[in-house]
This record gives structure tokens, C-alpha cells and sequence, in this order.
């Protein structure tokens, strides 16, 4: 006779996330990409890509001393970088009056 188990709402939301996560890994996010592949992702062209190996702008592996892998984790945390981000209007505004401020006091002084 088999046994039911019973879960707490967050243990099964829990395990939902870490099964749909698991899909998502076996159906088409391989952890590696070659260079076509990584250039699509990006969105930019293969000469593009190498030119930014060449100038060290994305991390890349070269296991067989020929093709370039790249790790997905690697691309995602170099398109979310920060030092990327455009600030909106509202944040560009706010962080020039804040420096306007800061000028004004160190004036005072």
C-alpha cells in the first residue's frame, strides 16, 4: 500500500522550482555554447564576438586549443553587468541633482 506524503504550500512550491528548473536544463540550456551559438544568444555577429575574445570583454574556454565554449552563467552575468545597465531618465536625473547638491555643500565650506 503505498503512503501519501503531505508538504507545506512552500515545500511544494520548493520542489516546483526545482523540478521546472531541471526541465528547462534537459530541454535546451546547455551550460556550454559554442561560438555561433553565443553570438546568436547575444545577438551579435561571430567577428563581433571574436573581437570582444581578443580584447578579453567576455570570459571564453579553449579546452582543445581550437574552439571557443562559453559558459552560459558566464554570458548571463556579462549582460546583466552593472557597468552595462543604461540608467533610466528619472535615475540619470536624480543622480545629477544629488551631485549638484554635493557641490553646493563642498562650496559652503
Amino acid at each position: 500500500m503505498e503512503t501519501l506524503e503531505l508538504f507545506s504550500i512552500s515545500e511544494l512550491k520548493d520542489l516546483i522550482r526545482q523540478v521546472v528548473k531541471e526541465e528547462i536544463e534537459v530541454q535546451g540550456r546547455k551550460p556550454f555554447m559554442d561560438i555561433g551559438e553565443t553570438a546568436k544568444y547575444l545577438g551579435i555577429s561571430i567577428n563581433t564576438l571574436y573581437a570582444w575574445n581578443n580584447e578579453n570583454r567576455i570570459a571564453y574556454y579553449k579546452p582543445d586549443g581550437k574552439k571557443n565554449y562559453y559558459k552560459l552563467e558566464d554570458l548571463e552575468n556579462y549582460v546583466l553587468n552593472d557597468k552595462h545597465r543604461v540608467k533610466s531618465h528619472e535615475e540619470f536625473k536624480t543622480e545629477m541633482t544629488t551631485q549638484m547638491v554635493l557641490k553646493q555643500l563642498r562650496k559652503k565650506k
